[in-house]
């Protein structure tokens, strides 16, 4: 698969996923964006795998609290990783990208919605995927 073709596929997961989650009458919207404090900056992150493309991609999108966007990226990858492991890679990708950001000053929430990732990293436990 290209590059272009890996870009799409991700931008036309990641654009399908935010209707949905913005279409707040749709009965399969679960998930409903919340500012984050005032002076303060939200990263939501996701990642999305693509089995039979071998390929998986980490989108994370920064608003500020006046639900402004501010910053946002999109990465692919080759390879089938297990979920909880493609979501825990985003999990470092985001902390890389926000770390290169020397310009964003202010404190950054990041928000995710994979569980796992968020109970081993609260723990301390290691991710056995």
């Amino acid at each position: 698969m290209s590059s272009d073709a890996r870009e799409t596929a991700c931008w036309t997961g990641f654009t399908h996923r935010r209707n949905i989650a913005d279409n707040n009458n749709s009965a399969m919207a679960c998930y409903v964006w919340t500012k984050p404090a005032r002076g303060t900056l939200k990263c939501n992150f996701d990642t999305v795998c693509y089995d039979a493309q071998n390929l998986y991609c980490v989108e994370a999108c920064i608003r500020d609290d006046r639900s402004m966007f501010v910053e946002a990226i999109m990465r692919n990858y080759n390879g089938k990783p297990l979920i909880a492991e493609a979501e825990a890679h985003g999990v470092l990708e985001v902390l890389q990208w926000m770390g290169e950001h020397n310009s964003i000053s202010d404190p950054i929430v990041i928000e995710t919605n994979c569980l796992q990732v968020v109970q081993a990293i609260s723990s301390g436990i290691s991710l056995s995927c």
